[in-house]
């Protein structure tokens, strides 16, 4: 960090100061500072940006000097997904400067990979081969070409492949049917998940391709996520919208199908001397759509061997064996088995859904054991 020295006699210089953050709260030391050049190393070490952010406090001069934040950071670590939301997301390829709406400031994310780095080529060419040595697939995707859409660290992240769990969206045959799973949230987002349930028929839209019966189709999802006046996502920040509001989403999005084996969270059934959340949703729905959830199994770890299963089935391609998937609009074309039936090659560039979806989508699960699909 570089901060304008204010005595007159040093006019015109500036001093360096280096820091080092032991914990997240490290920024408080800098409160009373004025600088004008800070650089931030490996922000994705952090799990949020609250430490930079409270730094921003600190750019300012009293001699009109030009201020800059410059921050490094590889994809992966606690602060990937904030990073990836606020930086990366909004111009995937780089080098176009953002305006943030609410302050006004410009940021460019600044693409880096190995090709850059010509120097550190010359003097190490062994380098690239200790990255391709890493051991994981999506850790070297990260680390040696700077792929933000790697994952890794996740519970499902092992098994993740786009191509294979990824579907572009299509009509659901007659004998599929509806569930739902609810996350309430308030000061964190609510999850809606709706998912359709093979029942084994073929889907003569992508060339007869039959899903195993029982198979999950990620479809829709409402995520009440809070966003900047940008658009852009806060993580973790949900919209706080009262059970009423809730209850007029749920109906918006769900009054056109039948639903079955519909699970929620159990805490929205706790009457705490009160009416519970869940009567109060199922009340302000009721003139549009009928409501109805049960208490979903909370054993995680269970639901999640149970997701791990099904997600591999579709990577590893067994056609007998129940699958998850999602549909995105922006997938280019089907799951890689029924792109080959079509004669068609996977595409690279398929979209990847939000670690978030696929982790809940475990929420359903009990409800599909119960019900012996």
């Amino acid at each position: 960090m570089v901060r304008r020295r204010s005595s007159k006699a040093a006019l015109g210089r500036a001093a360096a100061d280096f820091g080092h953050f032991a914990q997240l709260c490290g920024h408080w030391a800098y409160q009373k500072w004025a600088l004008t050049w800070i650089c931030l190393e490996e922000i994705t070490n952090w799990p949020t940006l609250e430490p930079m952010n409270k730094l921003r406090g600190t750019l300012r001069s009293s001699d009109g000097v030009k201020y800059v934040l410059l921050a490094t950071g590889n994809p992966g670590g606690p602060g990937h997904n904030v990073v990836k939301s606020r930086y990366i997301d909004p111009a995937p390829q780089g080098y176009t400067p953002i305006t943030d709406p609410e302050s006004g400031e410009t940021r460019v994310f600044i693409p880096s990979r190995l090709e850059d780095n010509l120097a550190l080529a010359r003097a190490d060419p062994g380098y690239e081969r200790r990255l391709m040595a890493l051991g994981n697939a999506q850790l070297v995707r990260a680390w040696r070409y700077g792929d933000w859409a790697a994952t890794f660290g996740g519970a499902f992240d092992d098994l993740w492949q786009s191509d294979r769990h990824i579907l572009r969206p299509f009509r659901f045959p007659p004998g599929f049917t509806f569930r739902r799973a609810f996350d309430w949230g308030s000061s964190r987002p609510s999850a809606l998940l709706m998912f359709a349930v093979s029942d084994g028929s073929p889907v003569y839209e992508i060339g007869g391709f039959v899903f195993p019966r029982g198979s999950l189709i990620l479809f829709q999802e409402w995520y009440t996520v809070a966003k900047d006046a940008g658009g852009n996502v806060k993580p973790n920040e949900g919209l706080r919208l009262t059970n009423q509001a809730l209850g007029h989403g749920i109906a918006e999005r769900c009054r056109d199908r039948e639903w079955s084996g519909c699970v929620a969270d159990p805490a929205i059934f706790a009457e705490m001397g009160r009416e519970s959340i869940y009567a109060e949703i199922r009340k302000a729905a009721e003139k549009r759509h009928n409501i109805v959830f049960t208490r979903a199994n909370n054993d995680r770890i269970g639901g999640w061997q149970r997701m791990r299963d099904m997600l591999e089935n579709a990577a590893a391609d067994r056609p007998e064996k129940p699958r998850a998937c999602g549909c995105s609009t922006r997938a280019s074309t089907s799951c890689a088995r029924c792109r080959r039936s079509r004669g068609m090659r996977p595409s690279p560039t398929m979209s990847i859904r939000t670690r978030k979806t696929i982790a809940a989508m475990h929420a359903a699960t009990p409800a599909t054991a119960r019900q012996g699909t």
